[in-house]
């Protein structure tokens, strides 16, 4: 017992503070008492800044030019995921009927991939951290433009209600470009600090992850979600949500050994390729669909992601340490 826990540490953080979140669910949310906004930006910030102090310049430099990998990446991101989604929803239309919950998993489809966690457990993995890095920007980026546009053509709203890109494009850049550029631009004298303990460093980037679960379930159980829709509904949308992950989990990792990639870049591509961002998403989806009358119901139309973004964490938390092993998944 005391090895399987040690093996598989990070899974089993995982699921304590997914408990933790079920016991003590006010706690982190709005006004609780722990500050958790304060946290988890100081936590995000502190990832990039370790990750630009330990990355070489030629490093990022090599990550940019990776065009097979950002091409795995985003064509899953985009392209494939929504595919995939659309194809689900017009087989399981004669049981899945729940439109709010439908709508939820079409704006899942098209939301880019996670900031923080998909660099964290590429780095914990062993992966290809600077091909993770540009791709977690690029895609978040192209969300910001990409998915407004998106909803508006799907969900035939009208764009009475801006989105706010300045601001989510300013978030993106304080998140991963500022503390990325601090920690190269101090690299040189804080180089030879980090690298004796970047097991402290690890340990670190990995609270913060399991932080973010804690977080996220607790938003979603203080909201009372899973206690005003029946039972079938929530087993329906959380088997879709396990078969979207497979697919998207699956298609990315085979593609990337189609493009070749290295098996670094292919766990970044993998880890980067099949998660989807809750950080971006919940705000999005309040500006997108907040102010219009008769669309979809916002506390419904997140339920996809709030579950699809903590069982994304608990597979990658299962994975790292069958890649670090360098066993195949």
């Amino acid at each position: 017992m005391k090895n399987f826990l040690k093996s598989n540490s990070f899974i089993v953080a995982i699921v304590a503070a997914i408990f933790l979140a079920w016991i003590w669910p006010e706690a982190a949310i709005e006004g609780g008492v722990i500050p958790s906004s304060l946290l988890v930006a100081v936590g995000v910030f502190f990832i990039f800044f370790s990750q630009g102090v330990s990355l070489p310049f030629e490093s990022l430099r090599d990550g940019f030019a990776e065009w097979r990998l950002h091409l795995s990446i985003q064509t899953t991101t985009f392209l494939v995921a929504p595919l995939l989604v659309g194809v689900g929803l017009w087989l399981s239309a004669p049981f899945f009927t729940d439109t709010d919950l439908r709508a939820g998993f079409l704006f899942l489809a098209i939301l880019p991939t996670t900031i923080t966690s998909a660099v964290a457990l590429t780095a914990s993995a062993g992966g290809n951290v600077s091909g993770a890095l540009f791709n977690t920007t690029l895609s978040n980026v192209a969300g910001v433009f990409l998915v407004p546009l998106v909803c508006v053509f799907a969900f035939s709203t009208t764009a009475s209600a801006a989105v706010p890109v300045s601001p989510l494009l300013l978030s993106v850049g304080l998140k991963i470009l500022l503390p990325l550029l601090i920690g190269q631009c101090l690299r040189p004298w804080l180089k030879d600090l980090f690298a004796p303990r970047k097991h402290v460093i690890k340990r670190i980037n990995n609270g913060v992850i399991y932080f973010i679960v804690y977080v996220a379930f607790c938003e979603s159980f203080s909201r009372g979600i899973w206690g005003t829709m029946g039972a079938g509904p929530v087993i329906h949308t959380f088997l879709g949500v396990l078969i979207l992950l497979g697919l998207l989990s699956g298609f990315v990792w085979w593609l990337g050994g189609m493009l070749k990639l290295s098996r670094g870049s292919r766990i970044a591509g993998y880890f980067c390729g099949s998660q989807k961002t809750l950080a971006a998403g919940l705000p999005l989806s309040a500006a997108i669909f907040g102010a219009f009358e008769g669309g979809p119901e916002l506390s419904l139309l997140i339920v996809p992601i709030l579950l699809y973004h903590p069982t994304q964490l608990v597979l990658g938390g299962w994975l790292v340490t069958r890649f670090t092993k360098g066993a195949k998944p």
